[in-house]
């Protein structure tokens, strides 16, 4: 508003107007080039014509921003006759688009009085601003046709997702016409293999193979009911109920889709110019890899062990090369965003709080990526072996080091994606150790050397130093456990939010670790983590645990004024299995790693500080190694 203002002001000031309009190099008593300037006003300009129809941005029936808009609409119509009076013929067209679209907001002010003959085009504008009208109205007929009578969410992707569910459960239904053996289902997912499939088609057809797997159209047994929640679970992006049981019936249509074209589709697809397409295809290789499905990870065996995968590995490399591009341009964003707010306040002016920009939407692909490698890699040397190089291919890719290169990037982003609640940034990092880890476990041994890097040893280093457990209403001094902790301030989210975060990412690290030691044989990578992993980190953290799981007693107990009197309450410690399983997965490092100690030069220095946690967690080893064995 004000930058608009002043522009109006400066072309007051000139008497007289240059010649067809022309300012660059034109100075006026502010001492600056006009031409700049007005450059810089038509990029608001430009932004208000996208920002004005958005209700979701602008709202007018909000009193506050309905009043900076009028103030802004009017300041606008007073920057149009000026440049209209300098012949500035594109700029005064930029400035109607404005107006037109304060118009179509119901924020109008008194006619513009465009002298006859002096601007053709103005009044072509004008004119044209009755077609701007008529499809500013027919958009409105349809968002209410589709929410009245439709019953369908006409949200950008979000339009078909009845149309979804109808067709899965149509197309995987065994008493569809000619589909009793699911000849019309294979037919489709053929369809959709080629390569000249439409864009549009393909991207809702994966939709459709993926939502198979949900509803399981064939389960006589499931009501409509448990369908909507499936759905409702994979628009979420969240694995199938049956999934983590791994039931008969899921492993069985996880096999009959691989089985009817569904690997294929996706390997496919994964070169698909559109990247809703891809990572359409990177969910479906997910959903039908949960749990590590034997049937379908051999399929994928057969498909990528052969030269003529040479393509898929090269498309799938370049779509981790995207995620990485993508992320280094959204960090981009964010370190300007942060700047361009200190600027602000260097120069006093107050402004609203800007929505933080979270990484989530640009590692979402790399996420899938990740899932996908590490369902693939459990329990299956094959495929653990492929992702580590792929011997009858021309180019042999590494895409552990590939992952270890995306993890150093992201990492210095975790904590503040925690305080955010990013949690597509943390669930990204999560499944990138997870997979590390799977890809070592049965042991992998040649895994094991080839991601025994020192960038991810640095790596764990620094996620150890920087990510620690908050107590509610207590501190976090964690030197001496014996000590009593300090007061802290809880802000952004609720402590539990941010705990759970915390002690997801720190397990999946301790788990990629603790996978090095599965089956070792020599003393070669024990030594090497002893002498490259910063322990009394890992055995901090181990303390952190501990007081977690005794605040989280004594509050159950209620045996502290401190705790009883406090505004969170035992939920925020979180679940208190879960911080035991975390502090005895360091303890049990610790202790693995003390044998190879032969100086004691690591380990006994490194949890000495904390004698009460080591002797808590030592009565419970019993307990870890029962979960290593299950």
């Amino acid at each position: 508003l004000v930058d608009i203002k002043d522009l109006t002001t400066r072309f007051q000031g000139l008497t007289q107007p240059p010649p067809n309009g022309f300012l660059a190099g034109l100075k006026d008593d502010v001492g600056l080039d006009m031409e700049q300037h007005v450059t810089y006003v038509a990029e608001i300009l430009s932004a208000l014509v996208k920002l004005i129809p958005r209700p979701d941005i602008f709202d007018n029936t909000d009193k506050e921003q309905l009043d900076m808009a009028i103030k802004m609409r009017d300041a606008v119509e007073g920057l149009f006759y000026q440049l209209n009076r300098l012949k500035r013929i594109k700029d005064t067209m930029l400035v109607l688009e404005v107006l037109t679209e304060f118009g179509n907001r119901n924020i109008s002010g008194a006619a513009l009085a465009i002298q006859e003959g002096d601007d053709e085009e103005a009044a072509a504008e004008a004119q044209r601003s009755k077609e701007t009208h008529f499809l500013a109205g027919w958009q409105d007929f349809k968002m209410y046709l589709c929410h009245s009578y439709l019953h369908v969410d006409p949200s950008p992707g979000k339009s078909m997702h009845r149309s979804i569910k109808d067709l899965a459960m149509m197309l995987g239904s065994k008493t569809t016409f000619r589909n009793a053996n699911y000849e019309v289902l294979r037919e489709f997912v053929k369809q959709l293999s080629f390569e000249n499939c439409d864009g549009m088609v393909q991207l809702n057809g994966l939709k459709v193979v993926r939502a198979i797997l949900y509803l399981q159209p064939n389960r006589a047994e499931w009501h409509n009911d448990i369908r909507e929640k499936e759905l409702a679970r994979m628009l979420q992006n969240e694995s199938p109920s049956e999934a983590d049981h791994g039931t008969p019936e899921f492993k069985e249509i996880q096999a009959l889709i691989s089985d009817l074209g569904g690997v294929d589709l996706m390997i496919g697809s994964i070169g698909a110019p559109e990247n809703d397409t891809i990572l359409a295809a990177l969910m479906l290789a997910t959903t039908m890899l949960e749990g590590g499905n034997e049937s379908v990870q051999q399929k994928f065996v057969e498909m990528l062990s052969p030269g003529t995968s040479q393509k898929f590995f090269l498309n799938l490399h370049k779509v981790m090369e995207a995620g990485v591009a993508a992320l280094k341009e959204q960090k981009k964003k964010l370190k300007q965003q942060i700047a361009e707010q200190q600027a602000l306040a260097a120069a006093g002016i107050k402004s609203k709080k800007a929505q933080p920009i979270q990484l989530g939407p640009s590692v979402q692909y790399m996420s899938e990526v990740m899932k996908m490698m590490g369902q693939n890699s459990m329990h299956n040397p094959g495929l653990q072996d492929l992702l580590r190089g792929q011997r009858h291919n021309k180019v042999s890719i590494n895409f552990y080091g590939a992952t270890v290169t995306y993890l150093v990037m992201l990492e210095p982003e975790l904590e503040q994606a925690i305080n955010e609640g990013d949690q597509l940034t943390v669930q990204s990092a999560i499944r990138g150790f997870w997979m590390l880890a799977e890809a070592m476990r049965g042991p992998n041994l040649q895994n094991q050397a080839v991601i025994a890097q020192k960038d991810l040893f640095d790596l764990i280093d620094r996620l150890m130093n920087k990510i620690h457990f908050e107590l509610p209403g207590l501190g976090k001094k964690h030197d001496d456990d014996d000590d009593e902790p300090k007061k802290v301030v809880n802000i952004l989210l609720p402590l539990r939010v941010k705990n759970t975060m915390r002690s997801e990412i720190k397990t999946a690290v301790i788990k990629c670790l603790l996978a090095f030691l599965e089956g070792v044989e020599g003393d070669e990578i024990p030594k090497h983590l002893l002498n490259t992993v910063n322990f009394p980190a890992l055995a901090k953290q181990m303390s952190e645990c501990f007081q977690a799981v005794t605040a989280k007693m004594m509050q159950q107990k209620s045996a502290s004024s401190l705790l009883r009197t406090s505004r969170n309450g035992p939920e925020d410690l979180g679940d208190i299995k879960v911080l035991q399983e975390e502090g005895m997965l360091y303890f049990y490092l610790l202790k693995f790693l003390k044998s190879y100690d032969e100086d004691n030069k690591a380990i006994v220095p490194a949890w000495a500080p904390f004698p009460r946690a080591v002797k808590f967690f030592q009565s419970r080893t019993g307990y870890v190694e029962i979960q290593r064995e299950g």
